[in-house]
Formats: C-alpha cells, sequence, structure tokens
C-alpha cells in the first residue's frame, strides 16, 4: 500500500492529467490511471531490487542505501512477513537480526554482510517476481486500447522498467 501510495499514485496522476489534457475518454484516462499506478509499484520494486543487487558502476547508487537509511523495502518487509507467519528461515532471521542491531548507519562492514546476505536469500527474487507481475498487471490495465503508437509506447516503457532488474 505504501508503494502505492507513493510512487504509483505520483505516476497514476501524471498519466490523469496527460489523459485528460489530451482529451481522453473517461475509460481510457481510467485506464492509464490504473496503468499509472501499477507501473509506479513495479518501479519502485524494481528500483528495491536494484539497491540491493547492482552495482555502484552499474546503477550509480550504492548497494543498500535504502538499508542504511532505515528505510524497508520490499526484501525486507517479506522477511518480516515470513516472520510474523512463523515460516521464516535460519538466513532471514539472520538479516532481520542483524538490521535490529542498527549498526548500519555507521559500519559499513556490517552494511555490505547483509546486502550480501539479501542477494544470495530467496527474497531478493521474489521482489523482483513481484515486480514483474506489477508490470504485467499495468500492461493489462491498457491491453482493451487501441492499438497504436501511444499504448506500444506505454508497453515499452513497462517492458523497459523490468528489464533492468531481468
Amino acid at each position: 500500500q505504501v508503494l502505492a501510495d507513493k510512487t504509483g499514485s505520483l505516476v497514476a496522476q501524471s498519466a490523469r492529467f496527460g489523459a485528460e489534457l489530451s482529451g481522453a475518454s473517461e475509460d481510457v484516462t481510467e485506464a492509464v490511471v490504473q496503468f499509472g499506478e501499477k507501473i509506479g509499484v513495479a518501479f519502485q520494486l524494481a528500483d528495491d531490487v536494484i539497491d540491493l543487487s547492482s552495482d555502484s558502476a552499474d546503477s550509480g547508487k550504492t548497494p543498500g542505501t535504502d538499508l542504511r537509511e532505515g528505510v524497508d523495502t520490499m526484501p525486507i518487509l517479506l522477511l518480516r512477513q515470513d516472520a510474523a507467519r512463523g515460516v521464516l528461515d535460519e538466513d532471514g532471521q539472520k538479516i532481520l537480526a542483524e538490521l535490529s542491531r542498527g549498526t548500519l548507519v555507521s559500519d559499513d562492514a556490517a552494511l555490505e554482510q547483509v546486502v550480501q546476505m539479501l542477494r544470495a536469500h530467496a527474497v531478493l527474487e521474489r521482489t523482483r517476481q513481484l515486480a514483474f507481475s506489477w508490470c504485467e498487471d499495468a500492461k493489462a490495465a491498457i491491453a482493451f486500447l487501441e492499438d497504436n503508437e501511444v499504448k506500444a509506447a506505454l508497453e515499452k516503457f513497462a517492458d523497459t522498467l523490468v528489464d533492468r532488474i531481468a
């Protein structure tokens, strides 16, 4: 919900303004709004994956920045969800234990260790798959639209967004 309220709503409103200003019909406007919300969530999920999996030379981001800032990204939320359900594996427990120590802000070695642990954990792939799923849902929201350059551009935008984490 946080992702939908954050990036999803920003992209959805941008889509709404574009559709309304172009004179699009109500059903087209609602479709691109839905597309915008879903692709915004997909973008944020992809960003969560990139924050952990990328090399800073490739992405321009220092791996683990969100962790260092105490931001619970989707991989961490999924680990917490598994812990609450009593199905968290030993590696996931170790990750959460490291996070609870609160040393990631000032300890580069601890941050690197947690990043490496998350890279090796299945939770990163689960997050990647969620991003792909939200991307497909976004494209489904506009599936009924007439095949034209605009629809093709939106679909290409969606695919490009998640291709960076493939």
